[in-house]
């Protein structure tokens, strides 16, 4: 093993590995509806070769996306949160 070049290779987890925690996490909290299809979706991409072609800029859009819709929740939590003082 090359210490020098840490990207030489990366192993892809084993079939099911993370469908199955998934799954074992929603059994645990009790949560089956969010967890089987957060499941199907973590394992659908094995058998589909449909990839997603992200340039730089598709990245800072999504970002910026991201960014505006977070500050809109805040700004939400904090007008829904506030109490009328007498």
């Amino acid at each position: 093993m090359n210490k020098n070049n840490i990207n030489s290779e990366i192993t892809p987890t084993p079939p099911f590995l993370l469908g199955a925690a998934v799954i074992f996490w929603g059994w645990q909290t009790g949560l089956w509806f969010f967890a089987v299809p957060m499941a199907v979706i973590l394992e659908v991409p094995r058998f589909l070769k449909f990839r997603w072609d992200f340039q730089p800029l598709d990245f800072n859009r999504i970002s910026d996306l991201c960014t505006l819709l977070f500050l809109g929740m805040l700004a939400w939590l904090f007008i829904s949160r506030r109490t009328v003082s007498s």
